[in-house]
């Protein structure tokens, strides 16, 4: 590997409604620290609150953007990552270390262990692509894309043992991102409100924007931690 994960090959996929192309436009896109090749989709369908009928069909279409992803980039180690990010140092070398010895590692999105789907690096593999193509399938449904991608993975992790004597090839090898890849509920499991206080890591290397409602309440969020983090720097 080349020092620092530079020239090495790495795509990121990524998705986007109209909703959210603030956060592609002002916060994501504008923050990136790497050179990974972006590959970005657009979903015509606007997102609305959440389980609303809109926003399950934008659900939807991430699913099905991320099984694309999976075939296009057979063989190769690929970022997955929403658009209500934003970034403060490189990412892509620590990724890299992360993924060796598993197929795909997440961000931890609560203390209780929750494994974000909207944040995590991957092998396109057989197993990858069996386990969002196993999302895809009751997508519709279940209407929770990490809830599908958290009972097949941690169901697997519970049985393992067994499974693994069944079918070695078969079981899923997974693991969690260090919490300098923050989210914010990865520490306090809490939704956010303004006023809130959020307990951001020391050297966060990225910050998701999530366990808070509402455009306007992410968007105060992604500017609270970058003040958390831009005051450190002051110092």
């Amino acid at each position: 590997m080349c020092r620092g994960g530079k020239d090495i090959f790495m795509k990121l996929i990524s998705m986007y409604t109209e909703s959210h192309r603030v956060f592609k436009d002002n916060w994501f896109l504008p923050s990136l620290k790497d050179d990974y090749e972006v590959d970005m989709s657009f979903c015509e369908e606007q997102g609305g609150a959440y389980m609303e009928e809109s926003w399950c069909r934008a659900v939807t279409f991430k699913v099905e953007t991320i099984v694309r992803g999976i075939k296009n980039n057979w063989g190769e180690i690929f970022l997955y990552s929403d658009v209500d990010i934003q970034f403060f140092r490189p990412t892509k070398a620590l990724l890299l270390s992360a993924i060796e010895g598993f197929d795909i590692v997440c961000q931890r999105d609560d203390p209780s262990g929750v494994l974000c789907a909207g944040f995590w690096v991957a092998r396109a593999n057989h197993r990858v692509l069996r386990l969002w193509e196993n999302v895809r399938r009751s997508i519709y449904d279940v209407r929770d894309d990490q809830k599908l991608m958290n009972l097949s993975l941690r169901m697997r992790r519970r049985r393992k043992l067994l499974y693994v004597l069944r079918n070695l090839t078969g079981c899923y090898r997974y693991a969690y991102l260090p919490d300098i890849f923050y989210g914010g509920g990865t520490i306090t499991g809490k939704h956010w409100v303004e006023g809130m206080p959020l307990p951001v890591p020391e050297g966060i290397v990225m910050h998701h924007a999530n366990y808070v409602e509402g455009i306007g309440r992410k968007i105060a969020q992604l500017e609270y931690v970058k003040n958390i983090v831009g005051n450190r720097a002051d110092k």
